[in-house]
C-alpha cells in the first residue's frame, strides 16, 4: 500500500497511486525532459521534430543530423520536398518514411542571424473532438478501471483493511479518450453528469494530468474539482 492515513475520528483510509498511458509515453516524456527537449544542431536553420510514443529516440538520435544536413543542403524545410529519388535511396531519409511517428520541420533563420537555431525535439500532441461537458468521461473510466495494471492495483487496494480507499490516477496521453483528456489539461468547468460503476469498496477514484489545475475526485455519490494549480 502507498499510503495509509487514520483521520482525528479514527477512520481509516488507503491509498493506492498509479499512471496509465499509452505505451512508450512516459519514458519518451521523461527522456525529452532529462534533456531540455534539445538536441545539438549540424546546421543553421530552427528545427521541430515531434515524437509519438511508438518512436525510436535511439534511432532518431543516429540520423536525425544527417537529415537536417541534407535537408538544409538542398533547401527543403520538409524532408519529404525533397526528390522521391533522394528519399528512396537514402537510408537515413528512408527509414524517416517508413517511421511516420517522426515529423521534422525546418525553420530556415532570418538573414545575418547569429549561430544555429536551436532542434527542438518534443511529443507529438493529442488531437481530437474535445468532450467539454465530459458527458462520456464516466464511461471511459469504466473502461480505464478494467486495464489489467489499474485493475490489479484496485485489487490490492481493496484488500486492505480500511474505511476508504483512495485510488489516484496520473493519467497521459493515451490514458483516457483525447475526447476526454484535453479538457483535463485545462480547468475544469463543468462535471460530469453521472459517475462511473467504481468498483464495490472503492470509495473516491482521484484524476489528474499533471497539468490542469484541476484534480477531479469521483465517489458513488458524484463528481468534485479541486483546484491544486495555478
Amino acid at each position: 500500500m502507498d499510503v495509509t492515513l487514520t483521520y482525528p475520528n479514527g477512520r481509516t483510509v488507503a491509498l493506492e497511486v498509479t499512471s496509465q498511458a499509452e505505451q512508450g509515453t512516459q519514458e519518451r516524456d521523461a527522456v525529452l525532459a532529462r534533456e531540455k527537449y534539445q538536441w545539438p544542431n549540424p546546421g543553421v536553420w530552427t528545427w521541430s521534430i515531434r515524437l509519438a510514443p511508438a518512436a525510436s529516440i535511439a534511432e532518431l538520435r543516429r540520423r536525425y543530423a544527417r537529415i537536417i544536413t541534407v535537408c538544409e543542403q538542398a533547401g527543403a524545410t520538409h524532408p519529404w520536398q525533397l526528390p522521391w529519388q533522394t528519399q528512396w535511396h537514402d537510408p537515413d531519409l528512408r527509414w524517416l518514411i517508413d517511421h511516420p511517428e517522426v515529423t521534422m520541420l525546418g525553420m530556415p533563420g532570418q538573414p545575418g542571424s547569429a549561430g544555429p537555431g536551436p532542434v527542438w525535439v518534443h511529443a507529438d500532441g493529442a488531437a481530437g473532438f474535445v468532450d467539454e461537458q465530459l458527458v462520456d468521461l464516466p464511461a471511459a473510466v469504466d473502461e480505464l478501471l478494467r486495464v489489467p495494471v489499474i485493475a490489479r492495483h484496485v485489487r490490492k487496494l481493496l484488500a486492505h483493511g480500511a474505511d476508504e480507499h483512495h485510488l489516484f490516477v496520473f493519467v497521459g496521453v493515451g490514458g483516457l479518450p483525447a475526447s476526454q483528456y484535453l479538457p483535463l489539461l485545462r480547468e475544469v468547468q463543468v462535471l460530469p453528469p453521472t459517475v462511473p460503476s467504481l468498483p464495490a469498496g472503492l470509495s473516491h477514484l482521484w484524476l489528474t494530468t499533471g497539468y490542469g489545475p484541476s484534480l477531479l475526485c469521483c465517489t458513488p455519490a458524484g463528481w468534485s474539482n479541486y483546484r491544486v494549480l495555478d
